[in-house]
């Protein structure tokens, strides 16, 4: 005899199969709204628009690469940390450009995109086959920037070109440079034998001469750098590759040298002016009639030409010329003299005693 189920359980059991078939059953098509479609499609477009900056910022670094210039390296990383508003950094993208165009361009296809880097972070717990960026809540400034974006897409395409043909052209100059070894080898024996005859060869046109000449003329001692750019310049101009090749050597020594002589102006002229301003102490002294203390006064004045002045004043003659010292002195003391408290405390401009100052004599 087969057991019976209470009917309790038998409505129990029809009502859970009803509520299962239920969930089971085709959910009604519910349309999103306007609203939702736009949301749908910003936050679409500005995922594109991360994954172009993306893009982007790699090609500038492909682009810099095959340029393999250092100059070039230095310049997009200057010109993407430009700080200036847009139009400014435009117009400081086109006076590099002079320097290095995949540098400029480059550089300022990152600074275009800079502002969206911080959208960019990666997401460590994304679900796979997600986009590889979170969007935040407000698109808005993603969209914003797309302008921006088109303008650096464009720069960078320029960018690769311009690295390609670089590229490309210093191949061919590493070949020429290979076929000139020979003859500028011959030419630097010629000019170790004769140096007068070397610089004659120069100025009449033959070119590895120029080339070799430069060679010399940076040996000197102080080496004469513009005469050897001079020289390189226009064997340069006249298609030696060699010469083309190591002229920007020469314009970094120049910058160097330039450098040196600034930085050996200012010990000078510190010098110079305390020089001035204790020649101007001394006379104060004598006027009041304080003779002890005058002879103190002098001695340290002594020690100032003899320990601090003369040394730097020889030393910036030796980097530059006499001459160079004597005419920055004369523009110094008529525009920047040192200045000095008086007896009656007031401030007194010492130009006679600055000049007279770096008119001292020095062994």
């Amino acid at each position: 005899m087969r057991a019976q189920l209470p009917v309790p359980t038998l409505v129990s059991l029809f009502t859970s199969l009803v509520a299962g078939c239920s969930i089971l059953a085709p959910q009604p098509y519910r349309p999103m709204d306007n609203a939702q479609h736009r949301a749908n499609a910003q936050s679409n477009l500005a995922m594109s628009i991360l994954v172009r900056v993306d893009a982007v910022r790699k090609g500038a670094a492909e682009a810099v690469k095959v340029d393999g210039s250092k100059q070039t390296a230095q310049m997009s990383q200057n010109q993407s940390n430009c700080m200036q508003p847009k139009e400014a950094c435009v117009r400081w993208m086109h006076e590099n450009e002079a320097q290095s165009k995949v540098g400029a361009w480059s550089g300022f296809a990152i600074y275009a995109t800079n502002s969206l880097v911080r959208y960019m972070g990666f997401n460590m717990v994304r679900p796979p086959g997600s986009p590889p960026w979170t969007l935040p809540p407000d698109v808005g400034p993603i969209l914003a920037a797309e302008e921006n974006v088109a303008m650096a897409e464009a720069l960078v395409k320029q960018a690769i070109d311009e690295a390609h043909h670089v590229a490309d052209t210093r191949q061919e100059q590493l070949a020429k440079v290979e076929q000139e070894r020979p003859v500028i080898a011959e030419a630097d024996a010629a000019c170790k034998r004769d140096e007068g005859a070397c610089k004659a060869r120069c100025d009449k046109g033959e070119l590895p001469f120029c080339y070799a000449w430069s060679d010399r003329l940076q040996a000197t001692k102080p080496p004469r750098l513009l005469d050897a750019k001079a020289a390189l310049q226009r064997a340069c101009d006249g298609s030696l590759a060699s010469a083309c090749l190591v002229a920007p050597n020469v314009d970094l020594l120049l910058q160097q040298a330039a450098a040196q002589v600034e930085q050996l102006w200012r010990g000078a002229a510190e010098a110079g002016d305390e020089l001035a301003q204790r020649t101007f102490v001394a006379e104060n002294v004598a006027k009041m009639g304080r003779a002890s203390e005058l002879r103190t006064v002098l001695l340290f004045n002594e020690a100032v030409v003899s320990e601090k002045f003369c040394p730097a004043r020889k030393a910036f003659v030796q980097a530059a010329t006499l001459a160079e010292f004597q005419r920055r002195a004369a523009k110094h003391c008529h525009d920047e003299a040192p200045v000095a408290q008086g007896i009656s405390g007031a401030q007194v401009t010492l130009t006679t005693l600055c000049t007279q100052a770096y008119a001292t004599s020095c062994p």
